[in-house]
């Protein structure tokens, strides 16, 4: 890298570079030229080193989460989440409202696994069959049937983010009357009813009695076991298990309640999942 120079001779004067000063540097011998080089050796190495290390942290960043957000609240929900060690693909997203001033209560997002989005997929005019409303005379799948034939074969999860302050007490009183009402649209007889009420009790159980500040998230999953998972940011409440009596009808149905053909829990949800297929 360096050219010695023989012993005890000097360096002479520097020839000025066109355009340079002229100013006279002393002269160096070559003792000080070994200490410069040695000088220069380790600042490299350390700037080397330092960059090396920069690069090796740049490399293990995360990348950025893609998030879609909820238009009428700014709320927002990752693409993908893991539920019982699956991947779930948002499917819609929307916002639940109560009255007739239309207060907003909380935006949710609705996911499913790869099986669901194939199944939809593979069906041919799939959008206005699930915007239309199932009549008996159908000789087809549409409306409700037709995603009750998909979610019972599949994993489904809503995510609900409240948009003001609430307690769980509230949430767990909304998803009782919602797998209530469609007991009534169902019309199951008076055996699976009571199998169905005890399951809820203990549904019900798991609903801590505490706030939910807004922002927070509840998951509700249902497995394509029929399993139905409740969590809070992350963590499992409670599960209930598809052998028991009335799980497997608790879990469909109250999926089912956000596709339903006559007021779905949130139009606008539904709505968004027909439109992104």
């Amino acid at each position: 890298m360096f050219r010695l120079l023989p012993r005890a001779t000097k360096l002479s004067k520097y020839t000025p570079w066109r355009g340079i000063s002229t100013t006279r540097l002393p002269a160096r011998s070559f003792s000080s030229g070994v200490a410069i080089a040695g000088l220069t050796s380790v600042l490299l190495l350390g700037y080397y080193s330092r960059d090396k290390a920069s690069i090796s942290l740049e490399a293990k960043k995360p990348l950025v989460e893609v998030r879609a957000k909820d238009i009428d609240t700014g709320v927002e929900f990752p693409n993908h989440i893991q539920s019982d060690s699956k991947e779930l693909n948002l499917l819609g997203l929307g916002v639940r409202t109560v009255s007739f001033l239309r207060v907003k209560v909380y935006s949710l997002g609705i996911y499913a696994d790869e099986s669901a989005q194939r199944a939809l997929s593979a069906i041919e005019n799939v959008k206005e069959k699930l915007a239309k409303t199932a009549t008996p005379d159908d000789d087809q799948l549409t409306g409700e049937k037709l995603m009750e034939s998909v979610i019972k074969q599949s994993s489904f999860a809503v995510r609900i983010i409240p948009v003001r302050n609430t307690d769980f007490g509230h949430l767990r009183d909304g998803f009782i009357r919602a797998v209530q009402a469609r007991m009534k649209v169902v019309q199951i007889d008076a055996e699976e009813a009571q199998q169905v009420n005890e399951s809820l009790q203990t549904f019900k159980s798991y609903f801590p009695s505490s706030k939910v500040p807004k922002g927070n998230d509840l998951t509700l999953t249902k497995t394509s076991a029929g399993d139905l998972i409740l969590s809070y940011n992350g963590d499992t409440l409670g599960k209930l298990d598809s052998r028991d009596a009335g799980v497997a009808f608790i879990s469909t149905q109250l999926l089912l309640a956000y596709f339903a053909d006559k007021n779905p829990i949130s139009s606008k949800a539904k709505n968004s999942v027909i439109n992104r297929l």
